[in-house]
């Protein structure tokens, strides 16, 4: 095993030339954390936020190409991909490389803000590689050392880092000496082990120089010696990884978001009120509104609060849903005043409208407006997800198709070799045929025998007309639905590619264009498939989002809905006159535009920020609309006569 490496060792050996040094850990892993959270892009991280954007791109290409679902039984996660950003990168050294494994846990805990954990930090897959990397590395680059003080002591080296040993007079040779060269200096640590098992060591040595070994026979005993002192430095290794360990939990900023406790501070005071200030209840949930109504629109953010998200999505909306739901059924009733039926109807809907029309028209995130995203990881990977991989829509409507199509030729083969020849076969032994004869350039030939249809050879050729008949019908009724499905699979096919051509850009269209094309022409059942015409989709001019697919929507949304179910709940004056302050203030805020706004892509992946965007007003529109028609009572109704 250790030839095998050898000459990869030799070249890295001026990286992991000590064993580790967790101060400098250290050094690197708080730079790394400063800088990402100051958004420094020109300093030590200058590729990482490269690619951690292209992440965050590549997981909003994705949804908006094929959805969020995973059809896999393994889907993949934020680790892995935080990973795969980890090996494009260089280090200097191994300190830095462990570095940036532990700040990769790191950076996982502040998108998913989680607080970091040694759990988290060793199932992160480029900690443990790295780790293993490391301890691999340092165990045989200790190999090498011993090896080559056991190889000078022999005789059958001139250089060693290590030379306080007795040097024995020895013929033996080695067949290879590069493998026992060590590159760097003296290692007080290495020196350290060999002097206190100098004596057994020197005994060992002693007994190889008075053998006869050579060659192979004689790398494999100084082996034998070099690999019972390994422990040592392993051990040493170890605590110094586990000090590391404990210093990225340390340095890190502990991710605790105490907005929760807010909620249990309301409930513990409208319990105490309800229980010994009953008169002043009122007062305490009006204050409990406005203090709320402040947190969501000045302190809420829906990715560092999912406690938060979680209640509102959980029970206000659904509440508020519910409510209108119940509300419209009820607008049909016998005694409903006209005009009720219409608020009821008119609120219901334009809800409907605010949570499913697009709230904003996206531009700089487009593809074509990132070009740093051609041919990165990433793109490839979303090609993967999107297009190549088994699992995806495409090539499950692909799978569909070339099934049935395989199903088709079979069961016409069968009709048209097998079933007309057995018919034919059968004719010609029932006389109604003397020869049969076809071909392409030929024409055809039937001879027909008179005799064989004769009324006393009706049982014969009227049952093999049958037999065929009925297997014609019966391989054409299954040719129907085979055909159906076959329609069916390619309209899926052309719908599924123009969802992934409407997001792209020249180049990933091309690349998606070439990859379907080279699979239909290298099937044989898919090679007469015309589907050029899919891939005549030009891409949106804008990427269309919902209200909640953003920071800034998301609390209006919030904000509006919670005080629309309130002034819904509470009869009191006051409180509806509070609640329509609230519905008014989410108003503006929908024709409000944020110069950077959040876009929620997917929970746990990088968000993105956008600043070239534009406003749908029909929602805030709509928002108006709703507070003023819901303020209408029923007293005021216009009468229908």
């Amino acid at each position: 095993m250790k030839k095998n490496i050898i000459i990869i060792l030799t070249i890295l050996l001026a990286s992991f030339a000590f064993t580790l040094n967790v101060d400098q850990v250290e050094s690197y892993y708080t730079t790394f954390i400063e800088e990402y959270n100051n958004n420094n892009r020109e300093g030590e991280l200058s590729e990482f936020f490269v690619q951690i954007d292209n992440l965050g791109l590549y997981r909003f290409y994705r949804n908006m190409m094929v959805g969020t679902a995973e059809y896999t039984d393994r889907p993949s996660d934020v680790q892995r991909y935080l990973t795969e950003i980890y090996n494009q990168l260089e280090y200097e050294n191994a300190e830095e490389q462990i570095a940036y494994a532990g700040f990769m846990a790191y950076v996982q805990s502040k998108i998913s803000s989680d607080s970091l954990s040694r759990e988290m930090i060793r199932s992160l897959p480029a900690y443990y590689t790295s780790i293993q990397e490391y301890q691999s590395n340092v165990e045989n680059e200790v190999l090498t050392y011993i090896g080559n003080v056991i190889g000078y002591s022999l005789g059958v080296l001139e250089e060693s880092p290590y030379k306080n040993i007795e040097r024995f007079d020895f013929n033996g040779e080695i067949e290879n000496r590069d493998f026992y060269v060590y590159q760097g200096g003296s290692n007080s640590e290495y020196n350290q082990i060999i002097e206190e098992n100098k004596e057994e060591i020197l005994t060992q040595i002693e007994e190889i120089a008075n053998s006869n070994l050579t060659g192979f026979e004689l790398e494999l005993a100084i082996d034998d010696i070099s690999y019972q002192y390994i422990d040592s430095i392993s051990s040493l290794v170890q605590e110094q990884i586990a000090q590391s360990l404990a210093m990225f939990i340390e340095k890190a900023e502990t991710t605790f978001n105490p907005n929760f406790i807010r909620l249990l501070v309301y409930l513990a005071l409208i319990i105490l009120f309800a229980l010994f200030l009953k008169n002043l209840l009122k007062y305490l949930l009006i204050a409990i509104y406005i203090f709320e109504l402040i947190f969501l629109i000045f302190i809420y953010n829906p990715i560092q609060d999912p406690v938060t998200s979680f209640i509102y999505g959980a029970f206000v909306i659904v509440a508020i849903s519910i409510f209108f739901l119940t509300s419209v059924l009820n607008a049909f009733g016998r005694d409903v005043h006209i005009f009720e039926r219409f608020k009821n109807i008119a609120i219901f809907v334009s809800v409907i409208v605010i949570i499913t029309i697009p709230a904003y028209s996206i531009i700089d995130l487009k593809m074509d407006n990132n070009t740093q995203f051609n041919d990165s990881i990433f793109e490839d990977q979303l090609l993967k997800d999107t297009v190549t991989y088994s699992h995806t829509s495409i090539q499950r409507t692909i799978g569909t198709l070339k099934s049935n199509l395989g199903l088709e030729f079979s069961s016409m083969r069968s009709l048209y070799g097998t079933e007309i020849n057995n018919f034919l076969k059968n004719s010609i032994n029932a006389n109604v045929y003397d020869h049969v004869y076809a071909d392409s350039t030929e024409s055809i030939d039937i001879a027909i025998n008179s005799d064989g249809l004769k009324f006393s050879n009706t049982e014969s050729y009227i049952n093999n007309a049958q037999n065929l008949s009925k297997s014609i019908d019966d391989i054409m009724s299954s040719a129907e639905v085979r055909k159906s499905r076959i329609l069916g699979a390619l309209d899926e096919l052309e719908s599924n590619i123009e969802s992934i051509l409407l997001y792209s850009d020249d180049e990933f269209k091309n690349i998606v264009i070439n990859t379907l094309t080279s699979q239909f022409n290298s099937s044989d059942l898919l090679e007469d498939i015309e589907i050029q015409s899919y891939f005549d989709i030009q891409p949106l001019k804008t990427i269309d989002l919902r209200v909640y697919n953003t920071v800034h929507g998301t609390i209006y949304l919030i904000v509006f809905m919670f005080s629309l179910l309130l002034f819904l709940i509470f009869e009191d004056k006051l409180f509806k006159i509070i609640t329509t302050v609230g519905m008014l203030i989410a108003s503006i805020m929908a024709f409000i535009t944020p110069s950077n706004m959040t876009v929620l892509s997917q929970v746990n992946y990088p968000p993105l920020v956008t600043n070239d965007y534009s406003v749908n007003i029909i929602i805030g529109i709509l928002m108006l609309f709703i507070t003023f028609i819901i303020q209408i009572k029923k007293e005021k109704k216009i009468s229908v006569d």
